[in-house]
């Protein structure tokens, strides 16, 4: 079990370093009067996490029984990794104006501040419906689900994942929620770089995550 978490560790930063909600729940923060929308972003945002990690590591059918299911299991990892840095390639090889987070984030900003929770609670959990955010919950779910775990040990092997996963969510909604006025200066210093650097943080993390679900791939061959 152990082993499995170590592996399901590096998987569960890349979806905590996750631009668009981060910058989602700090627009919130800053720009929505109601603390409560912010709140419900982060539940839906964090039950959607939970939700997709905890499918897809309970009715993935990755089992191993043998040489031959070892064999299954890492050309499957294999696969999802080079996914992963296919697809760090092609967020690379955008347009640099389209590259920068807040050309599209902006154009929200002003739904995002007139959101009401009901609405922000959905979008949390349809930022969990992303290519990315689904290719990599699908690769943790195969990295859980090929150690023959137990219902228990999938619960908590999906409970460290979320919880490392929407940390760099839950946190700031946190302390803005309890020091909006006193947070406000280093929350906006936080939207502002994840704003600038979201895109480079993003290939960055899919090319070192996609490495590392290739090598455990290769290594179970």
């Amino acid at each position: 079990m152990l082993i499995v978490i170590g592996q399901v560790l590096p998987l569960a930063l890349a979806l905590a370093l996750s631009s668009v909600p981060i910058a989602s729940a700090l627009t919130l923060l800053l720009r929505n009067p109601r603390r409560s929308a912010a709140v419900a972003f982060a539940v839906g945002y964090t039950i959607g996490m939970a939700g997709l990690v905890g499918l897809l590591a309970s009715f993935l059918p990755v089992r191993l029984g043998g040489d031959v299911s070892l064999g299954v299991h890492g050309l499957l990892e294999i696969a999802l990794g080079v996914a992963v840095v296919v697809l760090g390639i092609v967020t690379a090889r955008r347009p640099a104006g389209a590259g920068r987070l807040g050309a599209g984030l902006h154009r929200l900003t002003g739904a995002l501040g007139g959101m009401g929770p009901v609405l922000a609670l959905l979008l949390g959990i349809t930022l969990d419906l992303r290519p990315k955010s689904v290719l990599v919950a699908g690769t943790i779910g195969v990295v859980i689900a090929g150690a023959t775990p137990t219902g228990g040990e999938v619960l908590v092997a999906t409970t460290i994942a979320t919880a490392l996963g929407a940390s760099t969510v839950i946190v700031p909604v946190v302390v803005g929620a309890v020091r909006r006025a006193r947070a406000r200066t280093w929350l906006e210093a936080f939207d502002h770089w994840i704003t600038r650097n979201g895109r480079t943080v993003t290939v960055v993390v899919l090319f070192v995550v996609g490495a590392v679900v290739i090598g455990n791939g290769l290594g179970s061959l």
